[in-house]
């Protein structure tokens, strides 16, 4: 019996443990160019994709970029279409208004939480046109499926 409790305990205190460093680990692999708040977080970039730039507030590390303001709320981006020219620096500054949500553009390598209260900018790369889907990719609530977007960038 003892045996049993032992390997019980042993492992919700596994079980915990992995939780909190999953937790943990959610964007200690992204090295962002200004320090984000303890509530951002970014999951690691791949080569070409978008950077955080800044949150809470800060400015844009680049001041040529051109800053397009997104608002981040229940069900929806506002605006949720962006055009840009392939080469501009561009960056989308997230503006969270309700909920918890992340602005997600898998083509281009970027997922970055935003919640409320956070502005945050994060660059996007704009060395390919093309049309990029983007989407919420945390499940929101009833109308998570209708939060999206799309960034055009144009030749």
């Amino acid at each position: 019996m003892k045996v049993r409790t032992f390997l019980l305990v042993s492992s919700l205190v596994v079980l915990a443990a992995c939780s909190a460093q999953q937790k943990d680990d959610a964007g200690s692999e992204n090295a962002p160019l200004s320090t984000p708040s303890p509530a951002s977080d970014v999951d690691a970039p791949s080569a070409g994709s978008g950077a955080v730039l800044s949150s809470t507030g800060s400015a844009a590390a680049d001041p040529a970029a051109r800053i397009v303001e997104v608002t981040v709320e229940n069900w929806q981006f506002t605006p949720n279409i962006v055009t840009a020219k392939k080469g501009e620096k561009l960056v989308i500054r997230l503006k969270g208004v309700s909920g918890i949500h992340r602005f997600s553009v898998p083509d281009l390598g970027i997922n970055q939480r935003v919640e409320v209260g956070e502005t945050i900018d994060v660059m996007i790369p704009t060395d390919k046109a093309g049309t990029f889907d983007f989407r919420c990719s945390v499940p929101c609530g009833e109308g998570h499926e209708g939060m999206t977007g799309k960034i055009i960038m144009s030749e």
